[in-house]
């Protein structure tokens, strides 16, 4: 009605507008409205498609969704549960690590104590002049022991302190390894269809955050992940979605002198382009693959790192899914869902 009352008002009459909501075969769809025929008033630039595969568009992904919460759900809890222990866990971590950096007064403790020993009476606190300056320093003791003991205890508690700032550290370091790994996940989870979930899932198992449900004892052989291969008359290319696929594509498909991509700053697709001689085309498309199954997917001007696959290097002792790069170029891209839908969607229909 607010349509009808725009168009009217700027110089459209009513059938007019009544016959071209009638014989439209397209759907347009806008932000957060959709309809047979431009929505004006809105101000606002459509993504235009045929009337089914925009339906298919919009409903789809509602199913999709639906489907992974039914049978995934434990796979998002799951995470989620991780990334709020690990959040809770390494601001504690990093207090302990703050409160350890004041070893070296415990040390200077005991010296003052041996240092002064023979004037010294034992008592609750005691007052004796630092080393370095005039200033006296006040020392509480532990009644319990002689002026000897005590000095002892605080030579014992800066060693184990010291120690513990080295464990701490490396704690932290862990920890937040582990965090960005399950962020990495949540990620994944946000543009994963039902079989990339389950692959997911099937990681989780693997690194004994989810338990094997009884029913799946039995396992079927094992099967190649649920990769996404778009293979055309001048190149093929090959995306990976979640670690799983990333590995596999990089240990059993990707040859040194393939292209990879992967979005800048964000966790997302492996994507390698396999051709002899690689087009500002290809490059485009791939650098469109790997900003679309990311996090950056509603964003514009991604960056998208591309190189030789030679150029990779594992970070030692990371998780999956963490690499390095030698050398690499950078190019910016608009991802065009109607684009890379559209594509996604004729190929599956060529396979079948």
């Amino acid at each position: 009605s607010k349509e009808y009352l725009y168009r009217i008002h700027h110089g459209e009459s009513f059938e007019e507008i009544t016959s071209e909501l009638l014989s439209s075969d397209h759907l347009y769809v806008y932000e957060k409205e959709f309809h047979l025929i431009p929505i004006r008033h809105l101000n606002q630039t459509p993504k235009i498609y045929p009337l089914m595969e925009g339906l298919n568009s919009l409903y789809g992904k509602d199913e999709k969704k639906i489907r992974i919460q039914e049978q995934c759900g434990d796979v998002f809890k799951a995470v989620d549960r991780e990334i709020k222990k690990l959040k809770k866990k390494i601001p504690k971590l990093e207090a302990s690590l703050e409160e350890s950096k004041d070893y070296d007064k415990y040390r200077e403790y005991g010296d003052l104590i041996f240092a002064w020993m023979g004037q010294l009476k034992k008592d609750k606190v005691i007052e004796v002049q630092s080393f370095e300056d005039d200033k006296v320093v006040r020392i509480e003791l532990d009644m319990r022991y002689d002026l000897k003991d005590n000095a002892n205890l605080f030579y014992k508690k800066y060693h184990k302190l010291k120690r513990g700032e080295t464990i701490l550290k490396e704690q932290i370091e862990q920890a937040r390894k582990e965090l960005a790994y399950f962020e990495q996940m949540v990620e994944q989870l946000q543009v994963a269809g039902v079989d990339d979930a389950l692959e997911i899932r099937e990681e989780l198992i693997r690194n004994r955050v989810l338990m094997t449900k009884k029913n799946n004892l039995r396992r079927k052989k094992q099967k190649a992940p649920n990769i996404l291969n778009l293979s055309m008359d001048d190149c093929e290319i090959i995306v990976g979605k979640n670690n799983l696929q990333n590995q596999y594509i990089l240990s059993k498909i990707a040859n040194k002198q393939d292209l990879w991509f992967h979005v800048k700053d964000y966790h997302g697709a492996y994507v390698i382009l396999k051709t002899d001689e690689a087009t500002e085309e290809q490059i485009r498309l791939c650098a469109q693959l790997a900003a679309w199954f990311s996090k950056g997917r509603n964003s514009s001007s991604v960056p998208v790192d591309y190189t030789q696959v030679s150029q990779l290097r594992k970070v030692p002792g990371a998780k999956v899914g963490f690499i390095t790069m030698k050398r690499y170029r950078t190019i910016f891209i608009d991802p065009d869902a109607q684009k890379i839908e559209s594509l996604i969607s004729q190929k599956k229909s060529d396979r079948s």
